[in-house]
């Protein structure tokens, strides 16, 4: 059973939460972000996305209506792998249609890259 969009966005709110942030949703659909993360100190506007790996790699489209992201959109890019159960955060850089994650060689579950730097 593939799991919808809604439930990957209620999954990511409830780990967020876990993790000890706030989220936020936006009230309309046109936003180009998911949820606003908050952990205190900054804001994050993250993009939920979520594939079902094949192999040791997926391809993770960044399409937004008929065209791309572009840089200010979103500043992470969460996403969650079905069938290993793992979250991939990315910063969000550059207008990208799609990249590929390396399933063995990517840093998984790294909820760290929203919290407050050290100071």
């Amino acid at each position: 059973m593939r799991i919808n969009g809604g439930s990957i966005e209620l999954l990511f709110d409830y780990m967020a939460m876990g993790q000890g942030f706030s989220v936020s949703v936006p009230r309309s659909d046109d936003a180009p972000y998911d949820r606003i993360l908050d952990n205190g100190e900054s804001l994050y506007k993250v993009q939920i996305k979520s594939r079902r790996a094949s192999s040791s790699s997926v391809i993770v489209g960044l399409r937004r209506f008929s065209s791309g992201y572009t840089e200010g959109d979103f500043d992470i890019l969460a996403v969650y792998i079905e069938n290993n159960d793992s979250w991939y955060f990315y910063p969000f850089e550059q207008k990208r249609k799609s990249f590929r994650i390396n399933l063995k060689n990517e840093p998984l579950n790294n909820w760290d890259i929203f919290k407050p730097s050290a100071k």
